[in-house]
């Protein structure tokens, strides 16, 4: 289930609201859960916004890792396409 903090992390990554944002970051990672991996999510979004390409591609990826190794595929598309998007915006080619 996802927690008050998790929810106000994504409401204030669609709002673009870095403040916001890096204080859900901040709590969730002050009271950390067993196999969460939303703090990571969420920091790579934060990542991403302020241009930090490469540090929000590599914690993207990694959120994404964790979650298909957690076996929840379905929820590890999201920052793995993030992680992508990084990747195309720092100027990355990949093959098709």
């Amino acid at each position: 289930m996802d927690s008050k903090a998790e929810l106000e992390g994504r409401l204030a990554a669609a709002e673009a609201d870095p403040t916001r944002l890096r204080t859900s970051i901040q709590l969730l990672k002050s009271h950390p859960s067993p196999g969460e991996v939303a703090p990571l999510g969420l920091e790579g979004v934060l990542l991403y916004q302020q241009d930090h390409l490469r540090d929000a591609r590599e914690t993207s990826l990694r959120a994404a890792t964790v979650l298909k190794s957690q076996g929840d595929f379905f929820w590890s598309l999201a920052p793995a396409r993030l992680g992508c998007a990084a990747f195309c915006d720092e100027g990355g080619q990949t093959k098709v």
